[in-house]
């Protein structure tokens, strides 16, 4: 009975981090570490590697404390540091994302976990769930955002001519172009 208490406190104060892949700025791809627990987890290691490698190095990332329900993105190895890729251009030179995280518990015990997800994969359940534009679609989508930016644009005109009448306009043209009534403060020298 001693045991079965302890056990169930010990559950009560578990800490469970779950990485998982998460889409950012419509073809970016990050990993979202979150603290599913009941727990606070401590002293957090989060290393997320590219198989195969290539040019890219292993990111390591180290935390003091993740609180409970806390959430945390990271990007993933890039090759060039100057230029972010997208989902598609990694799929297409590596196969995998694999992510792994150590971290203990309040109580002091150490937990760890591993992940490999398929960078294929990832891609064509994305584009199919609408989440990521597909790059061959981007042109068609550009054009509905200009031509949504030109309606606004056109309905703000309009709506500037139904609120203010001629004269209106005309009397706020005049006074922009006079000059101020207060003369401007001279310098005092001394």
């Amino acid at each position: 009975m001693v045991l079965e208490m302890k056990t169930v406190r010990e559950n009560q104060l578990d800490s469970s981090l779950v990485a998982t892949p998460v889409f950012a700025d419509r073809i970016y791809a990050e990993v979202q570490l979150v603290n599913a627990g009941p727990g606070i987890a401590l002293d957090i290691e989060l290393s997320i590697s590219l198989d195969p490698p290539l040019q890219t190095v292993v990111k390591t990332w180290h935390h003091p404390a993740f609180l409970v329900g806390q959430k945390e993105n990271f990007l993933l190895p890039m090759a060039n540091s100057s230029r972010r890729d997208s989902l598609r251009e990694l799929a297409e030179k590596h196969n995998s994302v694999i992510v792994n995280v150590k971290w203990k518990n309040f109580l002091g015990h150490s937990k760890s976990l591993s992940e490999s997800y398929a960078l294929n994969e990832l891609v064509q359940g994305w584009y199919y769930a609408g989440r990521l534009i597909p790059p061959d679609d981007i042109p068609t989508q550009m054009e509905k955002v200009t031509k949504s930016l030109d309606d606004i644009h056109d309905d703000l005109e309009q709506i500037g001519r139904d609120l203010n009448p001629p004269d209106y306009l005309k009397a706020l043209r005049t006074k922009n172009n006079t000059k101020p009534k207060t003369p401007p403060k001279k310098k005092v020298t001394k």
